[in-house]
């Protein structure tokens, strides 16, 4: 706990079972009948489970909106404002450096869920708050280790003041079991492989602005994101489950997402990036979506209307 609190730059932290369980045992800490939640719209579902928990009224600003959330705290009041760094189904960044300037003007206390850039974003991979410089004006910061760190636990910071209130406090702490020994242990080894990893974290960089130039070629939309995390949007869940068997069909695996994960008729299918991926690999993947293109005509999807997307030249019978 200690020291990957050390490597994100905070005094202390907790690891728990999962991020679902971290991010509900903090915001249920934090947070109270009297303690406004606000929480940006494509917010991780144990967020707001977390506010649920705390019994806090919570409001939802859309997404990526910073002027909205500023409107819904000067209604509200002060509170407690939620953000994603990077969000889970579309690869969106945070507009971090805003949403911290209208926590700070108005005495609002801050998380930030770094699930999707811890270990992929920031110095020695501490996360998209150390690489933008603000790490000391986040309050809290919370992760799944699931993803870069592949593991089986979540975590959330802490100032160290806190220690023996969240130990008495945090219901899944309390309520559940504790890591095991060889889990913490494969931790603390992964942790020092991400700390190594920059030139993996360029290569997972470059893979990214290829395939996503390669899939906007290819007209699909997905300008609502600019990281590893790919959203292909079919809209209806029938139009994303083919969508999915029209990849799979030419070897590429994604996950698919309907709802309650999206909202109704923004179901979609997730490709993640990694750095390991090859040469011949993203050659292989930018030759399926050109094919599959042809089939699913992504520039009719209903994020492409509301994008503005319109198909170029030759999309629409390419091979």
């Amino acid at each position: 706990e200690k020291a990957l609190a050390a490597w994100i730059g905070k005094e202390d932290g907790f690891v728990c079972q999962s991020g679902y369980a971290a991010n509900l045992g903090l915001l249920q800490i934090i947070a109270d009948e009297e303690t406004p939640v606000y929480l940006d719209g494509l917010a991780h579902m144990s967020l707001w489970e977390g506010a649920r928990a705390a019994k806090a009224p919570s409001h939802g600003f859309r997404h990526n909106d910073p002027a909205h959330l500023e409107r819904l705290v000067r209604t509200h009041g002060p509170g407690v404002v939620v953000v994603d760094s990077v969000y889970s189904t579309t690869g969106a960044l945070c507009p971090l450096h805003e949403i911290v300037q209208v926590a700070e003007r108005h005495g609002c206390m801050l998380v930030v869920d770094e699930s999707h850039s811890l270990g992929t974003h920031g110095p020695a991979g501490a996360g998209l708050c150390a690489e933008l410089g603000l790490t000391d004006r986040v309050h809290f910061i919370t992760a799944s280790l699931a993803k870069s760190f592949a593991g089986r636990a979540g975590f959330f910071t802490a100032p160290a003041s806190m220690r023996q209130y969240v130990l008495i406090s945090s219901f899944p702490n309390i309520f559940s079991s504790s890591l095991l020994p060889h889990e913490i242990a494969g931790l603390a080894a992964t942790l020092g492989v991400i700390q190594r990893s920059d030139a993996a974290r360029s290569r997972l960089r470059r893979n990214t602005l290829r395939l996503r130039g390669a899939l906007a070629d290819a007209g699909y939309p997905i300008q609502h994101g600019s990281e590893q995390i790919i959203a292909l949007e079919a809209g209806s869940e029938p139009a994303a489950m083919r969508l999915r068997d029209e990849l799979e069909c030419h070897g590429v695996v994604g996950s698919i997402f309907c709802a309650p994960a999206t909202s109704r008729n923004r179901a979609m299918v997730r490709l993640t990036l990694n750095a390991a991926l090859t040469e011949a690999e993203l050659s292989h993947v930018e030759r399926a979506v050109r094919q599959v293109a042809a089939t699913v005509q992504p520039w009719g999807w209903p994020i492409a209307r509301r994008l503005g997307n319109a198909p170029k030249a030759g999309q629409a019978d390419q091979p």
